[in-house]
């Protein structure tokens, strides 16, 4: 009986949802990449750590206790305390897994909002979740992590928050924020370091910033260099040319362009 989640049979027990910042995103182009992996061990592992990576993150810290974590393919749930030191810590993760991963190639988009869910090991739904997942999915609209600002009584968000035409988001591809990422480096631990998935702190040190962005700048132009069409052609574009223009190089329409009708097959 121990084994069992509920009784068969049995009246369930009265449920709260609980308040809670709650964000929900996904990986752009994961269909492609579980392609492009085919039955190669080494690549499928690859998939694998590119899901658990933020999660880890999260889990290396004293306060882990404060934040749940759901996973279905490419689809991620977190939900944590609505306090605003877990909202930071929540924000600057995500913007750190999204730097590294559109560096690799692996483009995130998603919604952060507050309100009511239930998230615990086995189930996670509620308000909170469907709106997180309203703003990924009609409102993110390019690669990038939207803030449901209109949930939060935060007045001053942190420097890493941009906006553009009123829609908040999450915006890691700036020389600021990558060395406000490696100062705070400095006092992690590397048995933090290793708690996280990671070797050591020096990934974030062996480059400047600018190259870090360059890095980033070189993932996805990996993307865009295969068949797209329109639709996901700007997606990256909207991207590309954020980041391009910090660098100074040429907008990604200056570069030669796939489409699917230019492929033989």
């Amino acid at each position: 009986m121990a084994d069992l989640l509920f009784i068969p049979g049995s009246t369930p027990e009265p449920l709260q949802y609980e308040r809670k910042t709650v964000v929900f995103y996904d990986m752009l182009g994961w269909r492609d990449q579980i392609k492009r992996a085919d039955h190669d061990p080494t690549k499928i592992a690859r998939l694998q750590r590119m899901i658990l990576r933020p999660i880890q993150n999260l889990r290396a810290g004293k306060d882990t206790l404060k934040f749940q974590f759901s996973a279905f393919s490419d689809n991620i749930a977190i939900s944590c305390a609505p306090d605003r030191d877990s909202i930071f810590r929540l924000l600057t993760t995500l913007g750190s897994f999204v730097l590294g991963s559109t560096a690799a190639g692996f483009l995130v988009r998603g919604g952060v909002t507050l309100g009511e869910i239930v998230h615990n090991d086995h189930a996670v739904f509620g308000p909170a979740l469907n709106r997180a997942y309203e703003i990924e999915s009609t409102i993110a609209s390019v690669p990038r992590i939207v803030i449901d600002k209109d949930a939060f009584e935060i007045q001053n968000w942190p420097f890493f928050v941009a906006h553009d035409g009123g829609t908040f988001f999450v915006d890691p591809f700036t020389t600021s924020f990558i060395r406000f990422l490696q100062n705070m480096s400095a006092a992690i631990s590397v048995e933090n370091w290793q708690k996280a998935g990671f070797d050591d702190a020096s990934g974030l040190h062996r480059f400047d910033a600018e190259n870090l962005l360059s890095g980033a700048l070189q993932g996805l132009k990996g993307v865009a260099r295969s068949p797209l069409a329109d639709k996901e052609y700007k997606k990256i574009e909207w991207l590309y040319d954020r980041i391009a223009g910090q660098l100074g190089v040429p907008p990604l329409r200056s570069y030669p362009r796939v489409r699917p009708d230019d492929v033989v097959s």
